[in-house]
């Protein structure tokens, strides 16, 4: 299974000037060979222990024997990760801009750089953070936030790490057991193990790249255990702790060249179980330009098939997540008409003409995207905006749309590929479960009530109750006394008044919401979330409970509204990190405009699914819960963590506020109609945009990049789509009296044929 990196770009914490210190001692370059220390002698071939790929008599020109291994890499669950690693790498934005500026490569690198300059090596790193429970001193440590902290850190933008560490592009990911049970079992890792997966690629060259990633958890894990413990260590305590926690943690590595045998050894001593592509090349020698012309040769015969891979699978999990059959419309599920088909139905099916033939190729969008050729996309942005649902004769077309990418922006085809199989899978929670219960809730008082069991279990609860908690971070850097807005909003709230303290709930709603339908098809022109906020007082609270007035509360709450509240809607409505939510509310529209159609009487390709229950495929099997988000959020309230304190000059005045309770709810959708003529005067041409998409990209008249999809629904093969043509056409006035005058014919046509049958008897 696909593991997915993204960027998280997480300020880390500021650094101790002691622990700075030792880090640019591990990170600067010769810091591992003093000038004066002798060059350490080439080891002898297979010296390294570990499996490789690509054995050394590999010719790098005979691609017919590198495909041939294909097969073994995609087998290797830590070797699969490796090239999704480097598949990563080639569309992020750091790596890109470091390219056009033209990176400096020190001479050892120049073998592995010749014919591709830019590429680099990829390397991966992985630790189970388990096996450091039981160092002393950390017994207390609250490992759930452990996890999420270094994973923020390693991975925060270049720009927060001092001079060589900062110049590399590091991901970090969480990896739960669910998504890749055989990477653990090949690691050793348990499935209750805390797993985290880093990756890198030195494409500046002054470090090699597992080096890199050594040397980012050096830094960040000291400021995480300070962070965690609120008594900083000393930067010898913290250089201890740190190469303990590595030392036992570290489960493996992998990559591309090989592992060098002086620094990269260093960095990855620890690790049980390693894999390479190559054996190192050791610079100088006639092996160092024999793996480097292996890699370059068999990686992107490798990407190529992987982007294949990833697009059927794709494909075909779409398609699943809402039951409707995978590839085009094909004739070979023709029913037959039984005994008692109603005459109508049987002059139908003369009328109807006959369905093409399916190709083998997946999905053109699928397809598309994986192969990272589509220029100008922003893949975080794809939001499913287009449905057209003929059950009965032309199946299923749908449509996302994204916002054209900035010139520095990279086009990661996982996260494309993501997109389209969470807006999916969205849909299908929305469709089978109860609409009452599309709500969650971030209260301290109330454990019991955070979210329904069924929605909890599902990508769009996930969605909805991580961006509740995403939202009080927002609110909180946006009330930073440090910042303008901050500074203005403190002032105002101690404006007349010795004293203020002030807690509120803020919750997401559906907002501005404008939908065109033309018979079988929905356009969504606008879809808006929106922020509400309310003064609200709970208990549980912790050390940051305080006492008010309704009066204060009353304005202190229209002070939030008109100050507070825009720059949290802006946030939730565009910032990267609320993809999720804004995917998951699109495919709630399209789940209440299907909903509607099945009630109204009309035959949908969805109606085995409406209300069922079923989640099916789309249920979370990663072993996140509800729970994880509550917990953190107490925890964080009753900490501060969203609190700040101002002391000003003025009568050395304190003032608290607080943000208590929050929640989304997505009950309802109130969707204003725009009538044909209003589309085309704000979105000219958008029908035929869409049309368009179905081939290739097509762009619209605001600049958003369409692409388009379709599949047969259930069951589509001619007596179905006969069928329920016919259907659609009974229910109305028309149709009624048509059956009438048939029925009548029939009648009349079985009255004469019956007595000249009596009459020959006779």
């Amino acid at each position: 299974m696909r593991t997915r990196l993204r960027d998280r770009a997480v300020a880390a914490p500021a650094a101790p000037l002691a622990a700075l210190v030792l880090l640019l001692g591990l990170t600067a370059p010769g810091a591992a060979a003093a000038p004066t220390a002798p060059t350490p002698k080439p080891p002898p071939p297979g010296a390294g222990g570990y499996p490789i790929l690509l054995p050394p008599a590999t010719d790098p020109k005979d691609l017919d024997a590198l495909r041939q291994k294909i097969p073994e890499l995609f087998g290797n669950p830590m070797g699969l990760s490796l090239l999704e690693a480097r598949q990563y790498f080639e569309h992020n934005p750091v790596v890109r801009r470091s390219r056009r500026r033209g990176a400096p490569k020190s001479p050892d690198q120049s073998s592995l750089d010749q014919g591709n300059p830019d590429s680099g090596n990829v390397a991966e790193l992985w630790f189970d953070l388990s096996r450091a429970r039981s160092i002393p001193g950390l017994e207390g440590i609250d490992w759930d936030e452990f996890d999420r902290r270094l994973t923020d850190t390693v991975a925060a933008p270049p720009s927060s790490f001092p001079t060589i560490t900062g110049k590399y592009a590091v991901n970090a990911v969480q990896l739960p057991y669910a998504k890749n049970p055989a990477l653990f079992k090949q690691l050793g890792i348990a499935q209750n193990g805390r797993a985290l997966q880093f990756a890198s690629t030195n494409i500046y060259h002054g470090l090699d790249s597992e080096q890199v990633i050594r040397a980012r958890l050096e830094y960040a894990i000291p400021r995480v255990l300070n962070g965690l413990t609120g008594k900083p260590f000393g930067s010898k305590k913290a250089t201890i702790y740190t190469r303990e926690v590595l030392r036992r943690s570290m489960a493996g590595a992998a990559s591309e060249n090989g592992f060098c045998y002086d620094t990269c050894v260093a960095a990855t001593k620890e690790a049980q179980h390693k894999f390479s592509y190559t054996e190192y090349g050791w610079k100088g020698q006639p092996q160092a330009s024999r793996s480097a012309a292996q890699v370059r040769a068999f990686l992107p015969l490798a990407l190529d098939e992987l982007q294949r891979k990833q697009s059927k699978e794709a494909e075909e999990q779409q398609k699943k997540n809402i039951g409707l059959p995978a590839g085009c419309t094909t004739t070979k599920t023709l029913g037959r008409p039984g005994r008692n088909t109603p005459a109508a139905h049987l002059m139908a099916v003369a009328a109807l003409p006959m369905a093409k033939p399916c190709g083998d190729e997946e999905s053109g969008l699928a397809r598309s995207i994986a192969s990272g050729k589509l220029g100008g996309v922003d893949f975080t942005t794809l939001q499913m905006r287009y449905m057209s649902d003929d059950a009965g004769s032309g199946g299923v077309k749908y449509a996302f749309s994204g916002r054209a990418a900035g010139p520095s922006a990279g086009q990661d085809p996982a996260s494309g590929l993501d997109a389209l199989t969470a807006s999916t899978a969205d849909l299908r929670a929305w469709l089978v479960l109860d609409p009452s219960k599309f709500w969650v809730n971030l209260n301290p008082d109330e454990p019991d009530r955070i979210i329904d069991p069924a929605l909890g279990r599902t990508d769009a609860g996930k969605a909805l109750l991580e961006a509740d908690y995403l939202m009080k971070r927002t609110e909180g850097k946006l009330l930073d006394p440090k910042t303008d807005l901050g500074a203005r909003y403190w002032d105002a709230l101690m404006s007349g008044s010795d004293k203020a303290c002030y807690s509120s709930r803020m919750w997401i709603v559906p907002g501005d919401v404008e939908v065109r339908e033309d018979g079988s098809s929905l356009y969504i022109l606008k879809a808006d979330l929106a922020v509400k906020a309310k003064a609200q007082h709970v208990a549980n609270t912790g050390k940051l409970s305080c006492v008010s007035d309704p009066a204060s509360d009353e304005r202190n709450e229209q002070l939030e509204q008109r100050m507070v509240v825009p720059a949290v809607v802006k946030a939730v409505n565009t910032d990267p990190e609320y993809a999720p939510i804004r995917r998951a509310f699109l495919a709630r529209i399209v789940a209440q405009w299907i909903r509607k159609r099945h009630q109204d009487g009309h035959r949908t390709s969805f109606d085995k699914l409406i209300g069922s229950g079923n989640l099916g495929p789309v249920q979370l099997r990663d072993g996140w819960t509800p729970r994880q988000v509550y917990d953190a959020y107490v925890h964080s309230i009753q900490n501060g963590d969203f609190t700040y304190t101002q002391t000003v000059d003025r009568g050395n005045v304190r003032v608290t506020r607080q943000m208590v309770t929050g929640g989304v709810d997505f009950s309802k959708i109130p969707m204003s109609p725009v009538s044909a003529a209003l589309m085309d005067r704000d979105h000219p041409g958008l029908a035929g945009t869409v049309k368009a998409s179905a081939g290739a990209p097509a762009t619209a008249s605001d600049g958003s990049i369409w692409l388009g999809d379709s599949a047969r629904s259930p069951d589509d093969g001619l007596w179905s789509r006969t069928s329920g043509t016919v259907r659609a056409f009974v229910t109305g006035r028309t149709g009624i009296a048509a059956v009438i005058v048939v029925a009548l014919v029939v009648v009349l046509f079985g009255v004469r044929t019956g007595s000249g049958r009596r009459r020959r008897a006779s």
